[in-house]
């Protein structure tokens, strides 16, 4: 009889866990559909991350996050927003498992900025390996090597419209990130003297 009872439960844990490994996979791959991440609703009746979705797929791109799509057909969310290293991975599934959580609860609304730990610079990085050259002149002078203490995204928002010619870089919110490092810059100071890149040429 013990034995039974003891077969019983180890056979309810294993499909227990198959099931939820199970739904883990699809939950994975689901993801990799940008429309996934648009697909649930706000308690005011509008779609989460609407605008986000709709400027990642505008072309021509108007936003950093478009132009990574546009040059790189099949781009999606987790390309991005996964994690490279475990405890980033960790890190993001456990912000999903919370703001899931939140939904469920009526309680969810957009979010209005991006936590660095849902988009550290390792991801960044994992592609952009080298930030010196002619495109690139902030990363280009000594003084900001070999890496500066603010994440990418201080500078580089994903999903904020802006000019391609300065790869889409918000100068009013960059501004708030050189005066950490640069207190006294003139009002007149030119923060880019030329664009960074032509339009239709601009580098990754």
């Amino acid at each position: 009889m013990k034995r039974n009872i003891a077969y019983s439960v180890l056979f309810t844990l294993a499909g227990s866990a198959l099931v939820a490994i199970t739904l883990a996979a699809a939950f994975e791959m689901a993801k990799r559909d940008p429309a996934f991440c648009a697909a649930c609703h706000l308690p005011d009746g509008t779609t989460l991350h609407a605008e986000k979705n709709r400027l990642f797929r505008e072309r021509p791109p108007r936003d950093l996050a478009a132009l990574h799509r546009a040059k790189q057909p099949g781009f999606s969310c987790m390309d991005c927003h996964n994690g490279r290293a475990l405890e980033q991975w960790l890190a993001i599934r456990w912000e999903e498992t919370k703001n899931t959580t939140v939904y469920l609860m009526g309680a969810y609304k957009e979010p209005n900025r991006m936590k660095a730990g849902m988009m550290p610079d390792d991801t960044c990085e994992s592609c952009h390996q080298s930030l010196h050259g002619e495109h690139s002149t902030f990363h280009g002078i000594n003084a900001h090597l070999p890496r500066i203490k603010f994440p990418c995204i201080d500078c580089h928002e994903a999903h904020a419209a802006g000019d391609p010619r300065y790869h889409f870089i918000d100068i009013e919110k960059m501004k708030k990130t050189c005066i950490h490092c640069h207190p006294n810059i003139p009002g007149i100071f030119q923060y880019f003297k030329m664009p960074l890149a032509a339009p239709g040429n601009i580098a990754p």
